[in-house]
């Protein structure tokens, strides 16, 4: 089954292109998942993260600096939940192991990164290594929390 986004001139589409709203592209790779499609999910989003280059470099052309800052970081945001597809498929098709490697292969990619957004999108995958790590009884904290326990 395929879910082609038709009204190309549509409001919702256009506000979506521009980081701003929950549209075609988002409610087509939901469905995907839904259905077990996590490839055409993953495509969808990456579909969207490139489909708001133009409008990034507008902004960029224009000098809308706080409009460039948003869409950029909207549109770094999108590659990683593309990314992050994978991992939900593993943890949905309850192989934890897969999805703790993905995860961490993904963690170690923007550990590396160069580009100064990916400080900021670590973090939600940093939180999904460790609910995956709880998952499977493995802690990865660096210190012993029960003593923060009350008795």
């Amino acid at each position: 089954m395929d879910f082609h986004i038709r009204d190309n001139k549509s409001q919702y589409l256009q506000f979506e292109l521009m980081g701003r709203y929950y549209g075609p592209y988002h409610q087509s790779a939901e469905l995907y998942k839904l259905l077990g499609q996590y490839d055409l999910a993953k495509l969808r989003l990456e579909q969207l993260a490139d489909a708001m280059q133009p409008n990034i470099q507008n902004a960029q052309h224009f000098n809308r600096q706080q409009e460039f800052s948003y869409m950029f970081g909207q549109q770094a945001s999108l590659r990683i939940q593309a990314k992050m597809v994978i991992v939900e498929q593993f943890e949905n098709e309850n192989k934890l192991e897969e999805a703790l490697e993905e995860v961490k292969r993904i963690e170690d990619e923007l550990r590396n990164s160069e580009d100064p957004m990916a400080q900021f999108l670590i973090h939600g995958v940093t939180q999904k290594r460790q609910e995956i790590e709880g998952k499977l009884g493995i802690s990865s904290l660096p210190f012993d929390i029960s003593q923060f326990i009350l008795q």
